[in-house]
């Protein structure tokens, strides 16, 4: 292992540990506020589930890239 991918190791079990700890605290926060947001929004709930799953779409998209930074960027 070479001394520039040792150096970069912490850096990303920082970042992707971040983004581990992300997705609870925003869920905790997002999920309640449901009916908050669609009274405010004057539509239905279904909508805005579809918030919820774009997030996590993209969460999941940020760890993959991250993840695959980490392994094959020398």
């Amino acid at each position: 292992m070479s001394a520039e991918r040792v150096k970069k190791t912490p850096i990303l079990i920082i970042v992707l540990g971040f983004l581990t700890v992300l997705e609870p605290i925003a869920k905790d926060i997002y999920l309640p506020a449901f009916e908050d947001i669609a009274d405010k929004l004057n539509t239905h709930i279904s909508p805005i589930s579809y918030t919820l799953s774009s997030f996590f779409i993209g969460l999941s998209a940020r760890q993959l890239m991250l993840f695959y930074a980490g392994v094959f960027w020398p």
